[in-house]
């Protein structure tokens, strides 16, 4: 694939200079933050960067839902939600999100 990078870091620091270099053409971004959800840092530059469809994956149902909340308040629709039983007889549960951008 010659369309997608690959970077290492703490996205805290990398990320808005990526969506600088970018130009705004970040089409998909693909979020799977720790549990504790993305900071309001991250929150504000993928908001900023305006990809058209971000795929959110949470182990944490209620830190999804507060930063879906801040991103459907930044101009992005809830389109789909997944919850998936990985960890079969237990209270754990990943969930995916996708959330695409309002027109």
């Amino acid at each position: 694939m010659k369309n997608i990078d690959f970077l290492c870091g703490r996205v805290e620091k990398i990320l808005p200079g990526v969506f600088l270099s970018a130009k705004n053409k970040t089409n998909v971004i693909l979020l799977d933050p720790p549990r504790t959800g993305c900071g309001p840092s991250v929150l504000q530059a993928i908001a900023f960067s305006r990809p058209r469809k971000i795929v959110y994956v949470s182990c944490n149902p209620a830190t999804q839902a507060r930063d879906v909340k801040y991103l459907t308040g930044q101009g992005y629709e809830l389109t789909a939600l997944l919850p998936l039983d990985m960890f079969a007889q237990t209270q754990h549960v990943e969930v995916i999100g996708v959330l695409e951008a309002e027109r």
